[in-house]
């Protein structure tokens, strides 16, 4: 869980006690010695030093990661303009879904590509793996799968659809 604060930008806000304990924990239903590849972002980056710290394996970090590029402005309705967006609306100064599916599609075939075997984990944001997953056609409902997102949350995506590891 991210200590959130309307006065700063969403993409700085920084992960909370609640929210490094609850990595841990995540980190305890990881594969072992994972390559895991992070967002740069404060709170994923947080998250997945946790992880590593209980996973073992390799950590780096890609800026193709990021969360979807939006205006940095608290919303009231953030969650009704996202859910929006998910379902294919293009909010004003919102990036474009197929620059996010492209970006992460990109970091995913790197990530496999050099992931020496191991198992390849990424610690990312919800809509923009929401964006990237329904791009791939794994998404029955991707209203339904964004709106249930939990923090943190780990999906096995290797197989025909995503599978919920907590």
């Amino acid at each position: 869980m991210p200590e959130v604060d309307p006065a700063v930008p969403a993409s700085e806000w920084l992960l909370g006690e609640r929210g490094r304990a609850a990595a841990r924990e995540l980190g305890s239903v990881m594969p072992a010695e994972p390559a895991i590849l992070s967002s740069p972002n404060p709170k994923t980056r947080q998250t997945a030093e946790q992880l590593h710290t209980v996973a073992g394996g390799i950590l780096s970090i890609d800026d193709r990661l990021i969360e979807v590029q939006r205006a940095n402005i608290w919303l009231e309705d953030y969650r009704a303009v996202a859910l929006s967006y998910v379902l294919g609306a293009l909010p004003p100064g919102w990036e474009p879904h197929e620059q996010v599916a492209g970006r992460l599609s990109g970091v995913v075939a790197l990530a496999q590509a050099r992931a020496q075997g191991r198992p390849v984990v990424l610690v990312g944001h919800g809509l923009s793996t929401t964006v990237w997953l329904n791009s791939q056609g794994k998404l029955e409902d991707p209203a339904a799968f964004w709106s249930e997102l939990r923090f943190p949350d780990a999906w096995r995506t290797d197989k025909l659809r995503p599978i919920r590891l907590t």
